[in-house]
């Protein structure tokens, strides 16, 4: 199986085992810790693809996107099984040669070549049926969608000329009146560039001329408003987008991915105690959103668990002077000793472990640091954002907790 092969298999059989489950997601050859990386990747190309295909594309990917739920509820909850997706999308393979007799046989060559993986014989296949339709719009949607799904799959070196023209061919369509499948498009491709400000400004032409607006453009609106800064509204318009459609998962993991990146890039490490209110505010959303999923359930897990604890407070005095001010004051003073020598997790974990200084220095606070760093959920969450820490550029991983306390 090649790197990304197991992106694109759609069905799996009717009894599965679990190593033909796992195979879906393609562990093996990624390691089993990737599983939920995998998970999430997979249902967000064939979201995209339900999103954006023309109807018996639409079809196919919701089939396998229902294949994805069944798999992840027997992998990681005991569920079961059956198979669920299409194991084809109902077409031959198709040589790039052959020459489409009508737009319809186009899409389902494009289609065809697409769920292949043969990205660029489907870009070459669609700028040819432009110059033999040139007054139609079907061959630019079809080649425009073609790159999208190109940049979906990651890898797949789509040239940025062919993106430019995709996004200048779109843009002709929408002058004179397009459709939801027009803007969805555009908004990936102008994100995938990193125009998301005028992604995100074309979603809200969309929202006026797409009446009602579907759900799944919440759902990647939800995605740029995180991108821009603009969170409070994004975590409105993910509520919105889940309530409107329950379930679909495809847009509870776009709402989620978009929350907990968001809380990566911007928002951990907790640096105040206003920070640690908004990544909480945010980590409640997130897992509203995530919940019956279970890989998103158990992701979000651990931004719950440190958003609980993150302000909670943690001796970092020397506990011998601890003893002997409750010894001489007959306890009363203690409360007070306590509270002027305790501090909020987040902070002891934001300054770090203490290299220089007295040995008995750089143990009570090393010792402070262990007791926050050692719970495993704290390194999950901060997965990715590790590199955000004062003293992290001096380290190139998470400090060997154990040495600290001999220190």
């Amino acid at each position: 199986m090649t790197e990304t092969t197991w992106l694109v298999i759609a069905d799996y059989p009717a009894r599965p085992s679990e190593r033909d489950l796992l195979s879906f997601f393609g562990v093996p050859p990624d390691p089993a810790s990737q599983l939920d990386e995998n998970i999430s990747r997979k249902r967000r190309y064939w979201h995209k693809a339900a999103q954006t295909a023309p109807a018996e594309g639409r079809r196919r990917a919701e089939a396998i996107k229902e294949a994805i739920r069944e798999a992840t509820n027997a992998l990681k909850r005991g569920g079961e099984a059956s198979g669920g997706g299409a194991k084809t999308d109902g077409s031959p393979d198709v040589s790039v040669r052959h020459d489409p007799k009508t737009l319809e046989e186009l899409w389902r060559i494009i289609q065809s070549l697409i769920f292949r993986q043969r990205y660029q014989d489907a870009v070459e296949c669609a700028a040819r049926a432009e110059k033999k339709w040139p007054s139609s719009v079907e061959p630019v949607v079809a080649f425009a969608w073609t790159v999208q799904m190109g940049i979906a799959q990651e890898g797949t070196g789509i040239p940025a000329a062919a993106v430019a023209k995709a996004i200048q061919g779109l843009e002709g369509v929408i002058s004179s009146g397009g459709d939801a499948r027009e803007y969805r498009i555009i908004a990936g491709l102008l994100d995938s560039t990193g125009r998301t400000q005028e992604a995100l400004s074309r979603l809200n032409d969309a929202a006026r001329v797409v009446v009602p607006f579907p759900a799944d453009m919440l759902g990647l609106r939800v995605t740029l408003l995180a991108r821009v800064g603009d969170i409070n509204d994004a975590m409105v318009t993910a509520v919105a987008a889940v309530n409107e459609s329950p379930s679909d998962d495809g847009i509870r993991g776009e709402c989620v991915d978009a929350l907990l990146d968001f809380a990566l890039s911007s928002l951990l490490p907790v640096t105040s105690a206003e920070d640690a209110v908004r990544y909480g505010r945010l980590v409640r959303v997130a897992a509203w959103c995530a919940k019956g999923v279970p890989d998103l359930e158990d992701r979000v897990r651990v931004h719950r668990l440190w958003a609980a604890n993150c302000d909670q407070r943690v001796f970092s005095g020397n506990p011998a002077l601890r003893s002997f001010v409750a010894i001489i004051s007959g306890f009363l003073l203690l409360p007070v000793y306590n509270h002027v020598r305790c501090r909020p997790s987040w902070q002891i974990l934001n300054e770090g472990p203490v290299g220089e200084g007295s040995p008995k220095r750089r143990r009570i606070r090393n010792f402070a640091f262990y007791q926050v760093a050692s719970s495993p959920h704290v390194q999950l969450a901060h997965r990715g954002a590790r590199e955000n820490f004062p003293w992290a550029p001096d380290a190139e991983g998470w400090p060997e907790l154990s040495s600290l306390l001999d220190a």
